[in-house]
């Protein structure tokens, strides 16, 4: 799948606007890993982004959960607003829950 300009485009922009820097990354062998790493300010985080509304799929909600439980923090990004705020917060909370779509417990059992 492409960019996502409706999403990814302005939130990239956005986070070199405020001094990060973003990489598009490709996964060998790993189709369900997140779009793009963000590093700058001490930290660096992996977003996964969707279409304005959309879910993950649920190889890639399990791909997200085994990134965060080994303390890779993740988001999941499907709006360009969420995405804003994320960097205009400066990810107080690397490993916030409620920046945009994350599933509750009982979602990540049903797809463990």
């Amino acid at each position: 799948m492409g960019e996502i300009k409706g999403v990814e485009g302005p939130v990239c922009e956005h986070a070199q606007q405020r001094g990060y820097h973003v990489r598009k990354l490709q996964w060998i062998g790993r189709r369900a890993a997140p779009d793009r790493l963000f590093f700058g300010k001490g930290e660096n985080f992996l977003i996964e982004f969707k279409d304005y509304g959309e879910e993950p799929e649920d190889h890639q909600w399990r791909e997200i959960h085994r990134m965060r439980s080994n303390g890779i923090a993740v988001y999941v990004i499907n709006r360009p607003d969420h995405g804003r705020a994320l960097f205009d917060r400066r990810v107080v909370d690397r490993h916030a829950h409620a920046i945009s779509l994350w599933p509750t417990p009982e979602r990540f059992l049903q797809i463990s």
